[in-house]
């Protein structure tokens, strides 16, 4: 099963599944508001224990198959094994996510139609476009419904972990090699460990710092140290500007937040941190278009972006972007033509439509909002870094956007069993970070 078949089975099989478990008897009390399990609504603990295991397994296969087919090509070098691995991987991660949604999930009505509603915008978009990472997202989005998210947030963490140990070892036993060269001639020399990019192992590693850090009980300064060991490690391995500076200014959100908590408490504050998306976007599109190298304010920020803003300039300067986009929907991928601009909230708009930018900066806002709204500041503080970091990759990528797994707490706001870090549900107010 491919990613493409999936998303577009989905909306059916929601709405069959959900039938099947509502209308045994043609009834349909508490159809709107009352949560079932899809098909035959029952067997509470053992779906439970089946949700956790299958989102176990899926962070697994997401984030160490792709570990085994390198080791399998540089072991038995044989060049059909990867393909073959990449296709066993790709069903296996479908089949995962099928099954949590369908099997490990519970649904109201109103949160069906939000279900379906959202599958079939983006099988619409993903049949325009082709782009796989769009459906990778939506599978993401959906994934962490009904289970514990503190746990699942481990796995996650985890997962990243194992999957550098297990690089770190394979490269001292001499069958991985680390990577060192200098990339797209800029005289840095970077290393990616095997992990496909330098930029993708640099936000891999602060994914897993982020969550490590938001995921303590109680947040204390002595955490910064491993946190900013690991810091070091991006810069001096991966040497991936864009992750440092999200993980810097994490950190910084965080330690305001414990020093400052009523700061953190004010309307305009948490005002801001909801909108940061739209904030950002508008302020990176306006920049892009007037941006001037000889500017020193500009060039400063420029730099701290990761030059992304002087590589939209160039862009949209040297030539005409994409002239075969429908306004709305966007137009179909080409591989060799959409890698040049990195910010999300332009390259998404020409590549899939200003709607689906519209509709990623509602996510970001309701996401923050939510979680502001049940207490996990620390989540919130770490969401609101990742708008910033859409500058400078793109975030329809569960690899580089870890907010995509907490996107059922912004689109089930009303759900029985609430996604939290809290240990007795959401609290009336904010978990302190003293």
């Amino acid at each position: 099963m491919t990613v493409k078949l999936l998303i577009r089975l989905l909306p059916g099989l929601l709405v069959l599944g959900f039938g099947a478990a509502a209308l045994p008897g043609g009834s349909t009390q508490g159809l709107w508001n009352r949560e079932r399990w899809l098909w035959a609504d029952g067997g509470t603990a053992v779906r439970q224990r089946l949700g956790a295991a299958l989102v176990a397994a899926y962070f697994a296969v997401e984030w160490l198959w792709g570990t085994g087919e390198l080791a399998a090509q540089k072991l038995l070098a044989l060049p059909e094994i990867p393909e073959l691995w990449d296709t066993v991987g790709a069903t296996l991660t479908c089949c995962l996510v099928l099954a949590k949604v369908l099997f490990a999930s519970r649904y109201s009505g109103r949160q069906l139609l939000v279900s379906v509603g959202l599958c079939l915008w983006f099988a619409f978009s993903h049949m325009i476009t082709g782009y796989d990472p769009i459906a990778n997202s939506l599978c993401a989005m959906l994934l962490l419904k009904d289970v514990d998210l503190r746990w699942s947030l481990r796995w996650l963490s985890s997962s990243i972990f194992a999957k550098l140990a297990v690089h770190l070892a394979l490269i001292g036993a001499g069958v991985f090699t680390a990577g060192w060269a200098e990339r797209w001639e800029t005289g840095r020399l970077r290393a990616d460990l095997q992990f496909g990019s330098v930029n993708f192992l640099g936000i891999a590693l602060a994914q897993m710092a982020i969550l490590w850090l938001a995921l303590r009980p109680r947040f204390k300064l002595w955490h910064l140290l491993p946190f900013g060991a690991v810091l070091v490690f991006i810069q001096q391995v991966p040497n991936c500007r864009s992750a440092v500076i999200i993980g810097l200014g994490f950190a910084v959100l965080l330690v305001l937040a414990r020093c400052l908590p009523q700061l953190f408490a004010a309307k305009p504050v948490q005002a801001l941190l909801c909108l940061a998306a739209p904030l950002v976007a508008a302020f990176t599109w306006a920049l892009s278009l007037v941006y001037d190298k000889d500017n020193k304010l500009m060039a400063a920020i420029d730099f701290v972006l990761s030059r992304r803003i002087s590589l939209a300039y160039n862009t949209f300067g040297m030539e005409k972007l994409y002239g075969n986009q429908h306004f709305f929907f966007g137009q179909a991928f080409i591989s060799d033509g959409f890698y040049r601009v990195d910010n999300s909230y332009i390259y998404y708009y020409y590549l899939c439509g200003p709607i689906m930018v519209a509709l990623i900066c509602l996510g970001f806002v309701l996401l923050t909002y939510r979680l502001l709204k049940q207490g996990d500041l620390p989540l919130a503080l770490a969401v609101a870094m990742f708008t910033v970091y859409a500058v400078m990759e793109h975030c329809l990528s569960p690899g580089l956007n870890m907010t995509l797994y907490l996107m059922p707490i912004a689109l089930y706001p009303n759900a029985e069993f609430v996604l939290t870090l809290q240990h007795k549900g959401p609290p009336k107010e904010e978990r302190s970070l003293s």
